[in-house]
Order: structure tokens, then sequence, then C-alpha cells
């Protein structure tokens, strides 16, 4: 994590955190290897929010929060108790084969959040201060379909610029492939979805094959996940639906769009040009 020393070198860590640093398997580095003191594994210092967007975020509870393969989610982590500086380091593995990575993050703000990369990626603060709050995507493995943990280590650093005087959180959440009880599979859903073209100037046309009479929800959503238009709220018929949007109020940049139907969803990335 950021390392508040008077060495010019180790200070500059402030600016982010030393790759390696989430105390996952099999290595199990964390910030107290320099910050000297006890780490504690509280996990309400250090919150952990996972959700389809922000609207929608909840706290992640070890073995219950579930996943959707292939569905990008939105992760906050939000530090809870009065601190000078906060800081973070945050990745996820395959629980059930220690190494294996799932660690497809994407940055929302850059300004205070940083993505490092060393043979696969962690999530990190970038220039911590007062900020206690970060909010960036995981797209959850299409591939792997078992249970993932996010290891993560938080700072509340007291600003002093000495190794002492910091405590360091070493936290863990479980979250399984949802099942009976948890998030269906959009797939049991509808199938064929299509949202084209991915770079659009004015257009997008969305088509699928409705499994079964189903209300299907459609929205874009910016990359805050904030929703910035609803295209589509209605009771459709089994069958195939094909139809085109008018977007061209938005402004130039990346959106996400969100299909629901039911309690199943998926997004899909489109580009305004």
């Amino acid at each position: 994590m950021f390392i508040l020393l008077l060495n010019t070198a180790l200070k500059s860590n402030r600016a982010q955190p030393p790759v390696f640093y989430a105390n996952n398997p099999p290595i199990n580095l964390n910030c107290a290897f320099c910050h000297s003191c006890t780490p504690s594994t509280d996990s309400s210092n250090f919150v952990l929010q996972m959700g389809a967007d922000t609207s929608s975020l909840s706290e992640v509870i070890s073995g219950v929060t579930t996943y959707t393969p292939g569905v990008i989610y939105y992760l906050r982590l939000t530090g809870t108790q009065p601190s000078a500086n906060y800081g973070f380091e945050l990745t996820a593995e395959d629980t059930t084969n220690t190494g294996t990575t799932v660690t497809n993050f994407a940055i929302l703000n850059s300004a205070n959040t940083t993505l490092l990369s060393l043979g696969y990626n962690f999530v990190a603060h970038h220039n911590a201060s007062r900020n206690n709050q970060w909010t960036f995507t995981w797209t959850a493995p299409t591939a792997y379909q078992g249970v993932v943990t996010f290891y993560y280590v938080g700072n509340d650093g007291n600003g002093d610029n000495q190794q002492s005087g910091d405590q360091i959180y070493l936290m863990s959440k479980k979250i399984k492939v949802a099942g009976p009880g948890g998030i269906s599979d959009i797939q049991d859903k509808l199938n064929g979805l299509s949202v084209f073209p991915a770079i659009f100037d004015q257009h997008i046309q969305i088509s699928f094959n409705l499994k079964e009479n189903a209300r299907v929800q459609c929205s874009v959503i910016d990359l805050n996940g904030r929703e910035v238009k609803s295209i589509l709220d209605e009771g459709l018929s089994a069958g195939s639906f094909n139809r085109s949007f008018d977007l061209s109020g938005l402004s130039s940049g990346v959106y996400l769009v969100k299909i629901q139907v039911g309690d199943a969803f998926t997004v899909n990335k489109i580009v305004k040009d």
C-alpha cells in the first residue's frame, strides 16, 4: 500500500502501492511488510460492495453474494474510519485453484484509482489522500464458473510520513456463481443477443430471441453507473425481437447497455462517436 517514509523513493508509493501486496496466495504479501503494525482482519473498516450498477450496490457477504458468468459488475470499496490518508490494493482469484486469477478489472476514475499489472491485475489507490472511496468494474469469468475470492488490503494512514502509526487491514470475500435462489443466467431467458453497432453515431439496434413471455428492460448507463436513458420497459411475447433506438442525444463517450429480464441481466459496451 502507500508507504509513508522519509525516504523519497519509498514515499513515492503514496502515488500507488507496489504490485502483489493484496495479501493473496500463494505470496501473501501485504502492507504490514513495510508499515510497522499488527494488521487487523476487521472488514468493517473497508467495506466492499458489488452490484449491476452504482445504484444497486450492496455489501459483499462472504459465500452469499453471487455472480453471473460474463457479466460486468461494479465494485466499490469504502474506508469507514477517520484517517489522514487512505489506500488499498485488491485482486481476485479462483478459490479452488490457488494462483489462478480472474482479474478482468477496469478503472473508472484514474484520478484516484489505478490498475497494476504484473502477470495479472491488481486495482489500487492512486495519489493517496482523504478520499476514502473507489469504484471500478469487474467482469465475471466465463470459462471458470465456481467460487471467486476477492483479496484486498486497506490502509488507514495518519499522514506523518513515518512507518509507524498507520493501521493495515487484511480482508477477503468469497462470491459464488449464481444458482438456485441467486441471479439466474440471462441465457435462461433469451439467446442470440446482439447490440449493433458497437461504435455508433445516432442509432443502435438490439435483437434477441425471448424464450418466454416476459418484461424486458433496457437502459443506457454511463461509466459511473448512472442511468442516462431508459430505452425499453415493456412486456414482450416469446419470440424474435429486433428494434432500433435513437441515441443521438448522448454525448460522445463509452456507455453500457444493460438488458434485464426478471432477475437476470447482462451488459454490452457501446461507444458514441
